[in-house]
C-alpha cells in the first residue's frame, strides 16, 4: 500500500515494527479461519452469492438462488467465489480462504496507515489492534458477505488517492479510477467512493487549472463507472429493472431513524454495552464530537492530505449510506453496512488524541501524567473489542447465520432432496441444503399461488415451511386451513385426488394420520375438518424449529 507521508515526524514501520504488523495479520487470519471453522455464516444476501457463482461456475448465467437473474448486487464478488472453482473449491470453501487473507490484509494495511500518519508510535499500535480485534470487522469476515473485500478496496483507495493529488497525472488517474471502479463492481455502495474521488481532484488539486481538474474529474467518473453502467445495461434487459426491484420506505421519519441508527452504532463501537443505553449513546455523540473538533483544531498547520482523503471518504460513504437508508425499506445503517468506515472512524479519533498530546509535549510532569493516562485509557478500552471478538470467534452464531446447520430438517434435505419444485418461506436456506432453485413462497393465498405453480409447470412441488422465520405457527396454521379448504372445494376430480393425497401425505408425516393410510380418493369434508388437537402437534414438529411439507400435484404423477 502506497500513501504520502506527508506530516512532519511520520514514521513508516520498518524493522520489528514489519514483522509484528505482519504477525499481527497473521494471527487475524487464524482469527477469520477459527471462526468460519463450521463454514461461513448465512444469510439470504449469502445464498444469492453462493447461487450467483454456482451458476457461473455451471457455464451460465449469473443468478440467485430462486433462479431469477441475480441483479440484487454487481458481480464482482460472486465472479471472486467461482474462481475458487478453478483450485477445486466450492464458493462457500473459497469464501473462508478469501475472507481470512482479506482480513489479514486489512490488518496489515490499517497498521501501516497508522504509523505512517500518526506521530505517536503508541498510538498507532493502539490503532493496530483495535483493527486486529475489531468485532465489526470480524463479524462481516465470518459472513458470506461482500463488505469484507469492498474494505480492502476502500483502504487502498484511501491510501493511494494522497498520490494522484500530490502530483496528478493521467496514468495516476486511471489506476484510482480502476480500484473505484472494483469498489463499484463488489457493492453499488461503491459509487460513495467515485462521489469522494470528484470531490477531492475538484477540491484538493489546487495546482491545476479548473478545466484541468474537470477533465479529470469527468475522466475519472467514466472510468470509473462504465463496467456498472453495462451491468445495469444487462439487469435492465435481463430483469427489467437496474437493481432487483429494491423496494423504497414509505415511512416519513426515515431519514430521521436513519440518523438515530447510524450514530446507535459508530457509538456501539466505541461504548461498552455497560451502560445503561441513552448513557452510553450521548457518550458517543461526545467522544465523536471531541474527535471531530481536536481532528480540525490545528487544520492549519497539522492537516494533511491524508486526513483530508480520509475526511472526504467518512463523508461520502456515511451520506451516501444515510441517503440509501432513507429511500430503501430495510435498509438502516447497522454494522454492516457501516463496517466500511471503522478504520477511518479510529484513525480520526487517534489523530485527535495525537493533535492533543501535539499540544503538550515536553518533560512536565503534567505533561506526563496526561499522555500515560490516556494511554492507559486505550489500553483498557482494548479489553472491549478483545471480548466481544472471541464471542464472535467461539459462541455460536444466531439462527439466521449458523444454527439451520443443526435443523433436523435440514440435513433430512441433504440426505434426501425432494422431488418437483421446491418452495419455502425461507428459500435461501433450502437452495443451500439441496443446491436447488427454491422461490419464496408468498404471505397469503399460499394454496392458490401453488396451484398456479401447478397448472404452470405441471409437475409435482414441495413446500419446506420453517417456523421463527417471521411468520410464526400461527401462519402454518392458516397454511393448512388453506390446504384443507381448496380440497373440499374443488370441482375436478383428477386435482382433487391431487390434493387429498398430498393432505395425506402431509398428515401421515405430522402424525395427523396413521402412516398406513393409503386412501388416494378425494377425502369427504368430515375427514378435512382440522382435528382439534392440530395445534399441539405442529408445536410438536416445530421442536427442531422447522416443518416440512409435500405439497400438491397436478395427477396421480407419484
Amino acid at each position: 500500500m502506497r500513501a504520502i507521508k506527508d506530516k512532519a515526524g511520520s514514521h513508516g514501520p520498518t524493522g520489528l515494527r514489519q514483522v509484528l504488523l505482519l504477525g499481527g495479520a497473521f494471527l487475524g487470519i487464524v482469527l477469520v479461519v477459527l471462526g468460519t471453522r463450521h463454514g461461513p455464516a448465512v444469510s439470504p444476501d449469502s445464498a444469492s452469492y453462493i447461487a450467483a457463482a454456482n451458476s457461473l461456475l455451471a457455464g451460465g448465467e449469473y443468478r440467485s438462488y430462486d433462479g431469477e437473474p441475480f441483479a440484487g448486487w454487481p458481480p464482482l464478488y460472486p465472479t471472486l467465489l467461482a474462481v475458487g472453482g478453478v483450485f477445486g473449491m466450492d464458493p462457500m470453501q473459497t469464501v473462508r480462504v478469501l475472507h481470512a487473507v482479506v482480513f489479514g490484509l486489512i490488518v496489515y494495511g490499517a497498521g501501516r496507515l497508522f504509523f505512517l500518519h500518526l506521530r505517536e508510535p503508541r498510538l498507532a499500535w493502539m490503532g493496530f489492534f483495535a483493527v486486529l480485534l475489531s468485532w465489526p470487522l470480524l463479524q462481516v469476515a465470518m459472513k458470506a458477505w461482500s463488505e469484507p473485500v469492498f474494505i480492502l478496496v476502500a483502504l487502498v483507495f484511501i491510501a493511494y488517492a494522497p498520490v494522484l493529488l500530490d502530483r496528478p497525472t493521467w496514468n495516476r488517474l486511471a489506476i484510482l479510477a480502476f480500484v473505484t471502479a472494483l469498489a463499484v463492481m463488489l457493492r453499488y455502495a461503491g459509487l460513495a467512493l467515485v462521489i469522494a474521488g470528484v470531490a477531492l481532484i475538484l477540491l484538493d488539486l489546487t495546482q491545476t487549472s479548473m478545466r484541468r481538474r474537470l477533465q479529470f474529474a469527468i475522466g475519472y467518473t467514466v472510468m470509473a463507472t462504465v463496467p456498472l453502467m453495462l451491468w445495469l445495461i444487462r439487469n435492465y434487459v435481463v430483469d427489467s429493472s437496474l437493481t432487483g426491484g429494491r423496494s423504497v420506505s414509505a415511512q416519513l421519519g426515515g431519514a430521521a431513524e436513519s440518523a438515530s441508527y447510524f450514530l446507535a452504532t459508530l457509538t456501539t463501537w466505541l461504548i461498552p454495552p455497560l451502560l445503561p443505553g441513552w448513557l452510553g449513546f450521548v457518550l458517543g455523540i461526545c467522544l465523536i464530537a471531541f474527535a471531530g473538533l481536536s481532528f480540525r483544531r490545528q487544520a492549519p498547520r497539522g492537516s494533511t492530505t491524508f486526513d483530508r482523503v480520509v475526511l472526504t471518504f467518512t463523508g461520502a460513504y456515511a451520506v451516501f449510506v444515510l441517503t440509501a437508508s432513507a429511500i430503501q425499506a430495510a435498509a438502516l445503517p447497522d454494522n454492516r453496512l457501516l463496517s466500511p468506515l471503522y478504520v477511518p472512524l479510529v484513525y480520526v479519533v487517534l489523530t485527535a488524541f495525537d493533535r492533543v498530546l501535539e499540544g503538550r509535549t515536553g518533560s512536565t510532569h503534567r505533561a506526563a501524567a496526561a499522555r500515560k493516562t490516556l494511554f492507559g485509557v486505550c489500553a483498557i478500552w482494548l479489553l472491549y473489542p478483545a471480548l466481544s471478538t472471541a464471542t464472535y470467534v467461539f459462541m455460536r452464531a444466531s439462527y439466521d447465520t449458523n444454527a439451520w446447520h443443526e435443523s433436523a430438517l435440514v440435513h433430512s434435505l441433504k440426505a434426501e432432496p425432494p422431488e418437483g419444485k421446491l418452495y419455502s418461506n425461507s428459500a435461501w436456506v433450502v437452495y443451500l441444503a439441496t443446491d436447488r432453485y427454491t422461490r419464496e413462497l408468498p404471505t397469503t393465498d399460499i394454496d392458490g399461488y401453488l396451484a398456479r405453480e401447478m397448472e404452470t409447470h405441471g409437475q409435482p412441488c414441495a413446500v419446506v415451511w420453517f417456523d421463527r422465520t417471521g411468520r410464526g405457527t400461527a401462519h402454518a396454521f392458516r397454511f393448512l386451513d388453506d390446504f384443507f379448504g381448496r380440497v373440499a372445494s374443488s370441482q375436478d376430480s383428477m386435482a382433487t385426488q391431487g390434493w387429498s393425497r398430498a393432505v395425506l401425505d402431509f398428515m401421515r408425516r405430522s402424525g395427523l394420520a396413521r402412516r398406513d393410510d393409503t386412501r388416494a380418493t378425494p377425502l369427504d369434508q368430515t375427514v378435512l375438518r382440522r382435528p382439534p388437537d392440530t395445534e399441539a402437534m405442529i408445536d410438536q414438529l416445530f421442536d427442531d424449529g422447522a416443518l416440512y411439507v409435500f405439497a400438491s400435484e397436478r395427477s396421480s404423477d407419484r
